[in-house]
């Protein structure tokens, strides 16, 4: 089996190509047109908190390293895989719109974006969340194990609230 290289892709004879660098990273079009933020939040690292100064915040409850099984079409078995348990949790006092939140991995010096991993354990955030409500999700991306200490997770919630980053390492 062939190992991931240092850029991101598998070595020479895998037939996977390597996983397209980032640039900069643009917020999610909502409704035709750029996303207008009004809340922000600063980075943080993966054991943190994004705290929005409306209440609304989001954490990464677990983190765990595997590789890909199964088959079918898009399954590349033996890939590594990152689970990310995340939950979002609403202090603030109107509901927010899950349906259109969108979690992004980027990884390494050329800041690769990684591949998501679709399975049945995987589940998006969805429908409205009251205030009050907290839900849970699970996203799984592919990361080669060499690129895991440098790593950021953008989760893009709406167009109200800045994109959340949380950095560091995955392992």
């Amino acid at each position: 089996m062939n190992e991931p290289s240092p850029t991101g892709g598998e070595s020479k004879g895998s037939g996977r190509p390597d996983d397209p660098p980032l640039g900069t990273y643009e917020p999610v079009k909502r409704a035709g047109g750029p996303p207008r933020p009004t809340v922000s939040a600063a980075p943080v690292p993966f054991d943190g908190t994004v705290s929005y100064s409306d209440g609304l915040r989001l954490e990464v409850t677990a983190v765990t390293q595997g590789r890909v099984s199964g088959s079918g079409p898009g399954v590349l078995a033996g890939e590594p895989r990152s689970t990310l348990d995340l939950e979002v949790l609403n202090g603030s006092p109107r509901p927010v719109s899950l349906d259109g939140v969108v979690v992004t991995a980027v990884y390494g010096p050329g800041r690769s974006v990684a591949r998501p991993v679709y399975d049945s354990k995987t589940r998006d955030f969805t429908g409205r969340l009251g205030a009050g409500g907290s839900q849970a999700a699970r996203y799984v991306f592919s990361v080669p194990t060499g690129e895991l200490d440098k790593v950021t997770v953008y989760v893009d919630v709406d167009g109200r609230h800045t994109v959340g980053r949380f950095r560091g390492s995955l392992r």
